[in-house]
């Protein structure tokens, strides 16, 4: 069976968000890793949503993205059943 992009992309486990954090997009694999559908997630402040711990204050990461346009870490998020789950990479 032939998977398109678009069907696969649908599928990995990401959600993107402006610079304030607010969900704009929430994919189905998002879903399935965090456990909350997409009308729970759009619109809410990822941060809150998912009780993330950041490495450094976020104030720090968000001056780092605004001059460097990037910033790379490991962020723990909660998922809805309470599993703490570490996302990105270390620099």
């Amino acid at each position: 069976m032939k998977t398109t992009l678009a069907e696969y992309l649908s599928q990995v486990p990401v959600f993107v968000r402006n610079f304030e954090g607010v969900i704009l997009h929430w994919t189905g694999g998002a879903e399935e890793l965090y456990g909350f559908s997409a009308e729970e997630a759009i619109g809410r402040v990822s941060h809150h949503l998912l009780q993330t711990e950041f490495p450094v204050e976020l104030a720090v990461i968000q001056s780092r993205l605004r001059v460097d346009k990037q910033w790379r870490g490991r962020l723990g998020n909660m998922t809805r059943d309470g599993r703490r789950i570490w996302v990105g990479d270390q620099e």
